[in-house]
C-alpha cells in the first residue's frame, strides 16, 4: 500500500470510529483500531450461490459484507440496497476497479437464489455453510462491524456495513475515488427517519407512520418506494405533495423469526432528493 493510499485508510478508519462508534456508543473505536490494517483472508475457493466457484478477486478494492445465520439470513442482506450503493460505486469508479462479494454463512441456498432473480443482483453471492470464512478470520461480533473494504493486498481500509450504516456509504465511495471530504461532491442524502419497535412478537404485524411535510418550494412527485425485504411492507399517502403539505409513509413489519431486526426503507422522488427510513427492532423468542 502506498504512503497517500494509506493515510487515507487512517483517515477513513477515523470517520468509522465517529459514525459507527459513537452513533451506536457500544465502544466500537478498540474493533476498529485492531482491524485497521488488517488482512482478510478468503477460502481457497468459495461457492456461489446457484452454483459454479470463485477465488478471492485480484481488484483495486473489494468490499467483504459477511451474513451470519442467526434469523432471516436473506432479510438481513438488503439487497435492494446493496444493488444501489453499487450504482454509486460505478458512478464514482466505473465497473472494475471494485468487486463486491456477499458472504452468507447460511443453508437457505433456495431463498438466496430467489432473492438474487428477483433483484437482478449484479454481484457475487457466496454461500458458506461451514462458516469457513467467519473462522478463517474470528470477525467481530456485532453485525455492523461484519463488512470491509480492502485494498488489493486485502487489508481493511475501511470497517463497517454502508448498507447497516447508511453515513458510512460516502466513507467508502470517499476512500475508493481518493478523494477527502471537500472534493466528495454528490446529491445523495444519507439523512435518516427512524422508529425503534422494540420487543415485538413473532408473526404479529407492527407499523409505524412517519409524518413528513414538503418544505421545498416546488411540489414533489413520488418515484417509488423500496424496502429491503418481505417482511417489510411501506406506503406513501400521496404521489403528488404540494409545496407546505403534510404526507405520511407507513412501514409495516412482520416476521416469525426471532433476533434483533434492521431494515430500510427509500423514498425517491423524480425531482428531489432520496428521503431514507430505517426501523429497528427485536422479534422475541416464543
Amino acid at each position: 500500500m502506498d504512503s497517500g493510499n494509506r493515510f487515507r485508510c487512517l483517515i477513513s478508519l477515523l470517520i468509522c470510529m465517529l459514525i459507527v462508534g459513537c452513533a451506536n456508543n457500544r465502544g466500537y473505536q478498540d474493533t476498529i483500531l485492531e482491524w485497521s490494517g488488517k488482512e482478510i483472508l478468503f477460502p481457497d475457493s468459495m461457492r456461489l450461490v446457484g452454483g459454479g466457484f470463485i477465488k478471492a478477486p485480484d481488484s483495486e478494492y473489494t468490499i467483504v459484507a459477511y451474513y451470519d445465520s442467526v434469523g432471516c439470513t436473506g432479510c438481513k442482506m438488503n439487497i435492494p440496497f446493496w444493488e444501489r450503493f453499487v450504482k454509486r460505486i460505478d458512478s464514482v469508479a466505473g465497473h472494475d476497479r471494485v468487486s463486491l462479494l456477499i458472504i452468507a454463512a447460511t443453508k437457505e441456498e433456495k431463498r438466496l437464489l430467489s432473492l438474487e432473480r428477483k433483484d437482478t443482483v449484479r454481484y457475487d453471492v457466496i454461500i458458506d455453510e461451514s462458516d469457513s470464512f467467519n473462522r478463517l478470520n474470528n470477525l467481530p461480533k456485532d453485525l455492523y462491524l461484519q463488512a470491509f473494504l480492502l485494498d488489493r493486498d486485502r487489508r481493511v481500509c475501511v470497517i463497517g456495513n454502508p448498507v447497516m450504516a447508511p453515513s458510512l456509504e460516502d466513507v467508502y465511495l470517499m476512500q475508493i475515488a481518493g478523494m477527502d471530504t471537500t472534493d466528495f461532491d454528490d446529491d445523495y442524502s444519507n439523512d435518516a427517519y427512524s422508529h425503534d419497535f422494540g420487543d415485538i412478537a413473532p408473526s404479529v404485524k407492527v407499523s409505524h407512520v412517519f409524518r413528513l411535510r414538503n418544505e421545498s418550494p416546488d411540489t414533489l412527485f413520488v418515484r417509488d418506494v423500496t424496502t429491503s425485504c418481505e417482511c417489510t411492507e411501506a406506503e406513501v399517502s400521496a404521489k403528488t405533495v404540494l409545496p407546505g403539505a403534510n404526507y405520511n409513509l407507513e412501514v409495516t413489519f412482520m416476521d416469525s423469526i426471532a433476533g434483533d431486526f434492521f431494515r430500510r426503507v427509500s423514498l425517491t422522488f423524480e425531482n428531489n432528493e432520496e428521503l431514507m427510513f430505517e426501523i429497528t427492532g427485536n422479534v422475541k423468542d416464543r
